[in-house]
């Protein structure tokens, strides 16, 4: 039986959730119990029904298994249900308002993690559709505030933002780079670019791409926070498009391209994916 911490982990759905040293999860607790014991099998059902109700109306999701409470209950349920009666109605009732209350929690706990950072963060999505409305120039510039609000190594803050609205020049990179055609249909771009020269460490080092990588990083959800849709599309580390990307926008050798952000007012609905995973968290150690 894996067992782990009491500290839970919070994704935008509330992936896991711990209870007693156990991570949570009335589907499983009923999937196991209907199979293989029977004779409890609905006090897990109405477990898990109350707890699906509750999932429901706030969206959520649980992974994982109570493995430590449903192994004390069944064997609780196992002694009264060998007495019957009332006493196995009223453990039968309690049994099923614990699930409600433990998820009831849980709901709660989740609701006061989030906030509207968050909520943006784990909304943002790739967008490579878009209307033809208009993004302003007080949105760009907005944006690449974001951008250089991100940290640097030792402050260098080595990155310059070309921005494009001209469409011929959108259309110009659409066809030059195999995985930004969207540009040309898109309202405008952002280019995030890289200095040899102004990152830490000088011309040999590789601390720019940290450096713009985050910066791309807070375009992206800056764009996400006010409506607005975009995506990565990678520059570098290819030769060939650094160098059509260069021709075309007129960069210097000693800046270098990292991506192109085509941006634009997303037509359609785009859905965020669910990357929350818990076996990729580590406690501690490895």
């Amino acid at each position: 039986m894996q067992r782990r911490r009491k500290e839970g982990y919070y994704g935008d759905r509330g992936d896991v959730r711990s209870f007693s040293g156990a991570v949570c999860n009335t589907d499983a607790f009923s999937r196991k119990t209907i199979l293989t014991r029977s004779k409890i099998s609905f006090v897990a059902e109405a477990g898990s029904t109350k707890c699906g109700e509750i999932r429901q109306q706030h969206k959520l999701s649980c992974v994982g298994c109570v493995e430590t409470a449903a192994d004390f209950i069944e064997g609780l349920l196992k002694k009264l249900f060998q007495q019957g009666g009332m006493m196995r109605t009223i453990f039968s009732a309690v049994c099923t308002a614990c699930c409600v209350v433990l998820f009831t929690s849980s709901v709660c706990a989740q609701e006061a993690v989030m906030n509207d950072t968050l909520k943006t963060i784990m909304n943002r999505k790739s967008v490579r559709s878009y209307t033809d409305e208009p993004v302003s120039e007080e949105q760009l510039i907005a944006l690449v505030k974001a951008g250089m609000s991100a940290p640097t190594a030792v402050d260098c803050r080595p990155w310059d933002f070309i921005v494009i609205t001209d469409k011929v020049v959108l259309q110009q990179l659409a066809d030059g780079l195999p995985y930004a055609k969207m540009a040309g249909r898109a309202a405008a771009a952002i280019v995030v670019t890289g200095d040899l020269k102004r990152q830490y460490g000088g011309e040999g080092a590789s601390y720019w791409i940290m450096d713009c990588s985050a910066a791309t990083e807070n375009i992206l959800l800056a764009a996400e926070s006010m409506g607005l849709g975009a995506v990565w599309t990678s520059i570098f580390p290819e030769q060939d498009r650094m160098v059509g990307t260069r021709k075309v926008l007129g960069i210097p050798e000693h800046v270098i391209p990292l991506n192109l952000i085509p941006i634009g007012v997303p037509a359609g609905e785009t859905k965020a994916k669910d990357k929350f995973n818990p076996k990729q968290i580590h406690k501690d150690r490895w």
